[in-house]
């Protein structure tokens, strides 16, 4: 192991809030998904990471579990600061965000970007 250099703090990251804080758990959690997807996707969803000992596939969903979690801490603090927590239920959202990803697959498909239609489920699989 490589003792890593001592960074001092800087000045704008100390004192921040508690929802100030959860709110960057979330955004790294969002740069780890980022990261395992692009580890699949240049080794294989199920090529086994040989320093963890586990497949991407299992890495990945661990790092949707991790931020769910995180959201659901930011929205313990955003409720305590009077604001609305963030839905993880909005259907209606997630049904038009299914439906841009359908119309934009069928682009992909038909520039030869996408090797084969995507078909978009609704409803038993998540």
């Amino acid at each position: 192991m490589h003792d890593l250099p001592t960074i001092p703090d800087l000045p704008n990251l100390q004192g921040k809030s508690a929802l100030d804080y959860t709110l960057r758990l979330v955004s790294e959690e969002c740069l780890e998904i980022s990261m395992a997807q692009h580890k699949a996707d240049r080794f294989g969803l199920m090529d086994i990471n040989p320093h963890r000992g586990r497949s991407n596939l299992t890495d990945l969903q661990l790092e949707v579990t991790d931020l769910v979690a995180c959201i659901r801490i930011l929205n313990f603090e955003l409720v305590k600061s009077g604001l609305l927590p963030i839905r993880l239920d909005d259907e209606a959202g997630i049904a038009r965000k299914m439906e841009k990803v359908a119309y934009y697959a069928q682009h992909s498909l038909d520039n030869g970007r996408l090797a084969e239609p995507l078909v978009i489920m609704t409803g038993g699989v998540e």
